[in-house]
């Protein structure tokens, strides 16, 4: 059977390892092992590149404004991607093939005063064009499912609530005795 070939956008190795980033990161390094099935093609368009379980780079290019209108789509052709995962919200216009976005969350809209006026209407109109366009869209909580039902009126089916994991370096290796010590003092055997 041949294995179903996700691309991702792999830019999110260069930049700062918290929030997208830090989610498609934990995402791209976790998939090979939660689903051995995937094949990934980790997008990307310039600067070093990682060695990762059943994933492979495809440098794509063209201009930084059109990257994900013309080169992700041509990409997605060229290496017969199965489908794109939109880990940063941002969709193409049009794909040729279907298209899974997550949304974090609708804080521009939820709080637009917290964010400059020209980047409260590029985060909306990105987030409004991903839910619209999005073959699914994942949510990462029911919060924010309710917002994109509430505010964008995206049908419930479209949306699948997934929560982030916990990387490894948030779970302290502690010893069973210091277990069962915290245990006892808050009541909870």
């Amino acid at each position: 059977m041949k294995a179903l070939r996700v691309a991702i956008d792999g830019r999110h190795f260069a930049r700062r390892s918290t929030g997208m980033s830090g989610y498609a990161v934990n995402l791209i390094r976790a998939l090979p092992h939660a689903r051995p099935d995937l094949e990934m093609l980790l997008l990307y368009d310039h600067g070093a590149t990682v060695p990762l379980e059943r994933s492979r780079w495809v440098k794509v290019g063209g201009p930084q404004y059109l990257w994900k209108q013309l080169g992700v789509p041509r990409a997605l052709a060229a290496n017969h991607a199965d489908l794109f995962h939109a880990t940063s919200g941002g969709v193409p216009l049009f794909s040729p093939r279907p298209v899974v976005a997550t949304i974090l969350d609708l804080l521009v809209e939820v709080g637009p005063r917290w964010f400059p006026t020209r980047v409260r209407f590029q985060v909306s109109a990105t987030t409004r064009l991903a839910a619209a366009r999005a073959d699914a869209l994942i949510a990462i909580s029911e919060s924010t499912k309710k917002d994109l039902v509430d505010r964008y009126r995206v049908r419930p089916e479209k949306i699948t609530v997934i929560p982030c994991g916990v990387e490894d370096r948030f779970r302290p290796d502690i010893g069973e005795e210091e277990r069962a010590r915290v245990r006892q003092a808050y009541g909870l055997e």
